[in-house]
């Protein structure tokens, strides 16, 4: 079972042939497809995060370069 996302409201179609691509493209957009564009964003935030106090463990000058 797939959920359509509603119709963006104010977005002019008419007259240009690139606008309807684009419309769709951004109606097409579901919840799973943002979260698996969000998962990999966050792991690296927080690998980078954890990865940086690992180095102020090992040597402050070397967490601040």
């Amino acid at each position: 079972m797939s959920v359509e996302a509603p119709a963006i409201a104010g977005v002019n179609t008419f007259g240009v042939s690139v606008a309807p691509s684009i419309a769709n493209w951004l109606r097409s957009i579901g919840v799973r497809q943002v979260r698996l564009a969000c998962g990999p964003v966050m792991f690296s935030y927080i690998f980078s995060h954890f990865f940086n106090h690992a180095l102020g463990n090992v040597s402050y000058a070397l967490m601040e370069k």
